[in-house]
């Protein structure tokens, strides 16, 4: 039976392991992974694929963990320091215990933690990770049939709200007072003229509209 699960990947929680994590969908490198390590109450493991496929990503460096390893976070296995690679996990239940062995959470699973949750789980930590890599999924299939298996991947882009009112920042046109030669801002809508921050970047006083010239706000 086929199931969703949905992502949400969090860049200011693990910058590397955000990308990494990207990098591997948009490679479809997790299509056809098994789940391989299931220990219910603790954690479902994924991320061995083909013997040529494990071998092409590098190791990743470390990073700060900024958060717990909670139920529905994902992160990124490991065999010591520098050593995340493509395999990845997702906790079953809080596991604290975690969050001092170097496990960095990057992602937590927003839709179907159920499906998850009803992964097979009967081979629990049988199947053998050097197999794994030396055999790739013939091993798996042959020996452990059973095994669930992720069927496809999609990277679903943040929808942008057209409705939604511009920020703040938008709302001020930077401008130059064509005799002081100041630069300063104004209100697309009422009018207000306002000193220009700082870091504001405004048009020679020499320009004028239909120059050519594109004022830059930093």
């Amino acid at each position: 039976e086929r199931e969703e699960v949905v992502v949400d990947v969090h860049p200011t929680w693990a910058p590397l392991g955000a990308a990494r994590f990207r990098e591997l969908c948009e490679a479809q490198f997790f299509v056809g992974c098994r789940f391989f390590r299931v220990v219910p109450g603790f954690v479902c493991q994924w991320g061995l694929g083909e013997p040529r496929d494990n071998d092409a990503w590098e190791q990743l460096a470390d990073e700060p963990r900024l958060q717990s390893n909670l139920r529905g976070t994902l992160s990124f296995a490991n065999s010591g320091p520098h050593t995340r690679g493509t395999q990845v996990f997702v906790n079953y239940d809080d596991a604290l215990s975690l969050d001092d062995r170097d496990f960095v959470p990057f992602a937590e699973v927003v839709e179907g933690m159920e499906a998850l949750d009803g992964v097979f789980s009967g081979y629990g930590e049988e199947p053998d990770q050097g197999r794994i890599r030396s055999e790739g999924n013939g091993y798996l299939r042959s020996e452990f049939p059973q095994l669930s298996f992720i069927d496809s991947v999609e990277i679903l882009e943040p929808e942008v709200d057209e409705s939604a009112p511009p920020p703040e920042a938008a709302m001020w046109s930077p401008r130059v007072d064509r005799f002081t030669g100041k630069p300063y801002v104004e209100h697309i809508h009422t009018g207000e003229r306002r000193d220009a921050p700082p870091e504001s970047t405004a048009p020679a006083p020499s320009a004028q509209p239909g120059d050519g010239i594109t004022p830059r706000v930093g």
